[in-house]
């Protein structure tokens, strides 16, 4: 296993050479990952038992709804990781996991697979303002 630096962060990644979990979704683009985008309140509980409450809405609110039932990988412009690192700054653990094609003359390169690294749950329904 090698370190991998990936994009803007500065912390190293390991890589994993394989493929993901048959069920991670491969995001093409935004609608293959729903339509609900209006606000809604979750809370969030991570592995030490802390939890607290967040409001989500739009792209964010996307990304989140799925990463909760399976892994995402970007396969496209949808430019997933602006939403992901608009919900790590709300505090919820998303970890990327790096993976690199099993065949050495493989034309495909590096990607990273998001994972859901802490509970959430829905608390009612959609917020309206």
């Amino acid at each position: 296993m090698t370190n991998f630096s990936y994009g803007n962060f500065s912390k190293p990644y390991p890589i994993t050479v394989g493929t993901p979990p048959s069920n991670t979704l491969v995001v093409e683009r935004w609608a293959d990952l729903g339509n609900q985008t209006k606000a809604r309140r979750y809370k969030v509980t991570h592995k030490n038992g802390r939890s607290y409450n967040i409001t989500v809405r739009g792209k964010q609110r996307l990304v989140l709804d799925t990463v909760m039932h399976r892994p995402i990988v970007c396969g496209s412009r949808a430019r997933l990781s602006q939403s992901v690192l608009g919900l790590r700054e709300k505090l919820v653990h998303i970890h990327t996991e790096i993976y690199r094609p099993k065949r050495e003359d493989s034309i495909s390169e590096d990607y990273g697979v998001y994972y859901l690294d802490c509970k959430i749950e829905r608390k009612g329904d959609e917020v309206t303002s």
